[in-house]
């Protein structure tokens, strides 16, 4: 609590002492001629890196690109041709002009990827530098600087290519909690005084440039949205967790990855991009961004007739990130006008910026689905919307329910299926709890086998069974077992050798801070084949 506190009394201080909001003057992004030839000479002079293809990425002020290499020389921090490819960053002139603000990022993603959360790792120079820098002549012919940072390239799909659905929103959502839980912990100095117009709590300064929004109605919804946002956030930031932040969990910065032999659709959460928007800020603004960008996109997904979806996704993506913690009730409240606060801030800065580069693709398809969700979400009641995401998050612990009522009554017919048990943990079961899991060998006359919940490892990946866990194991016949693997992972997997096992869990303890959950999970003998060996799956 003492942390709490300090992290609170620090931001409220840089909150008082903040500098007027960043107009994006400087943010168009940098003008390079014959960028391809420059990129070209810099990789190879500067990295060793003869290039293959150079691929453009999508970008909001910055250039990025996905760089293949087909020969790498002279590096001595390069130990092979990268098989996924490289990426490479040229920032906006603003960022360009704080290497301390480039310098801070690259420490913060080493710390996540130490926390388990995976993101992409600065790939050094012949001469072991972090950065190096282009030169080149702006639109009025002067001479400016441009930093260039090159990392590993990350596989996988970005979120915005995916299909929006409930179970894909409740991964997000847990996602979302996973990344506050890992950039805990993290101090750069530099990062202490460090502001930007993006950090939520200045969204009231984004009325400054509100002349942008030229229809008289959408500038007053604006202003509306922003009254309300002083009244019901800012005035309650007392009673709220503050620490640093990702500041732009957005569907192009989120990576995900569909594992095709599973038979499990939904897309899981597989890397995170882009950390230059971090800041030190209140953690219950990094659900409310989320919430803002994946609103806009299914609305970019589907027609006004189905906007239902739209303003139900905060209640998907609250049951996935309470799995994992708790939002505190003051939080809670916030929640409503801070995602639309957000929406305001991204509205009116892409007009802003639209008017200064009218050719940027990324702002022009933001700007007419945006609109649309934030006048959906503003217009619906909020008191029942309120009672709405109550409803889907306790939906997901009678979800749990029904997956055990259906396995305890489906005939298990088929030759070689595996059992699949969802366990979609709510907070009124299991807000920081996850069932071990054990193994016997598999018949329907087996001895019972006692689990008792156990403490999520945390999130660094090793997979060591917590000493907490008490099972008994059948040794009749030997078996492979893994058990309580980390959060970032979909399945344990209980593997038979050469024998069939089934998966008996008959007592799970499933604990709140509140009370005592019990719950019975009986799988009876899985019908699966001696000759495939096919395992056992518990997810």
């Amino acid at each position: 609590m003492a942390e709490q506190t300090h992290n609170l009394e620090v931001c409220m201080e840089r909150d008082e002492n903040v500098n007027e909001v960043f107009i994006p003057t400087e943010w168009p992004t940098p003008h390079i001629i014959n960028k391809e030839a420059v990129i070209r000479r810099l990789l190879e002079e500067s990295y060793g890196i003869t290039i293959d293809t150079l691929k453009p990425l999508i970008g909001y002020y910055d250039l990025n690109y996905h760089v293949t290499a087909k020969a790498i020389q002279s590096n001595p921090y390069i130990d092979d041709i990268p098989k996924e490819g490289i990426f490479l960053k040229i920032s906006n002139l603003a960022d360009s002009k704080r290497p301390e603000l480039l310098h801070g990022v690259i420490k913060l993603m080493d710390h996540v990827r130490q926390k388990g959360i995976v993101c992409q790792e600065t790939i050094k120079s012949i001469k072991g530098e972090t950065m190096t820098q282009i030169i080149s002549s702006n639109s009025s012919g002067e001479d400016v600087i441009y930093q260039v940072i090159v990392r590993t390239f990350l596989p996988g799909d970005v979120l915005a290519k995916n299909q929006i659905t409930p179970d894909m929103l409740y991964n997000l959502g847990s996602f979302v909690a996973k990344v506050t839980q890992g950039l805990q912990g993290f101090h750069e100095p530099y990062f202490d005084t460090y502001d930007h117009m993006w950090n939520l709590a200045n969204c009231p300064k984004v009325s400054q440039i509100l002349q942008v929004v030229e229809d008289p109605q959408r500038k007053q919804l604006c202003e509306d949205i922003l009254h309300i946002f002083e009244k019901q956030v800012l005035a309650l930031t007392n009673d709220f967790r503050c620490g640093q932040i990702h500041g732009d969990l957005n569907e192009n910065n989120i990576l995900v990855s569909s594992d095709e032999s599973s038979s499990d659709p939904v897309p899981q959460i597989c890397g995170l991009l882009d950390f230059y928007d971090t800041n030190k800020s209140y953690l219950v603004f990094e659900l409310a961004i989320c919430a803002a960008h994946v609103m806009i996109m299914a609305m970019e997904q589907t027609s006004n007739s189905k906007s239902g979806l739209v303003v139900e996704i905060p209640g998907h993506l609250l049951a996935g990130y309470k799995s994992v913690m708790e939002l505190y009730p003051a939080e809670r409240r916030a929640l409503r006008a801070s995602i639309a606060a957000r929406m305001v801030v991204l509205l009116v800065s892409n007009q802003y910026s639209f008017r200064q580069d009218p050719d940027n693709m990324y702002l022009i398809a933001k700007i007419k689905p945006g609109w649309e969700a934030l006048q959906t979400f503003w217009a619906a009641d909020p008191s029942s919307l309120e009672n709405k995401w109550d409803e889907i998050v306790l939906s997901y612990g009678s979800k749990l329910k029904r997956d055990v009522k259906r396995l305890l009554t489906t005939p298990r017919g088929g030759r070689g299926l595996p059992l699949r048990l969802k366990l979609l943990f709510s907070a009124e079961l299991a807000a920081h709890e996850h069932p071990s899991l054990s193994a016997c060998r598999g018949t329907s006359t087996s001895e019972d086998l006692n689990f008792f919940s156990s403490r999520k490892p945390n999130v660094s990946g090793d997979h060591r069974k917590p000493q907490s866990v008490k099972a008994e194991l059948s040794r009749k016949e030997s078996c492979n077992v893994q058990s309580a693997l980390p959060p970032r992972h979909s399945a344990d997997m209980v593997e038979g050798r050469g024998s069939i096992y089934s998966v008996l869990p008959t007592s799970c303890v499933f604990n709140n801070r509140a009370r005592h959950k019990r719950l019975d999970i009986w799988m009876a003998h899985c019908d699966t084949s001696r000759s495939q060996n096919r395992p056992v799956f518990l997810s």
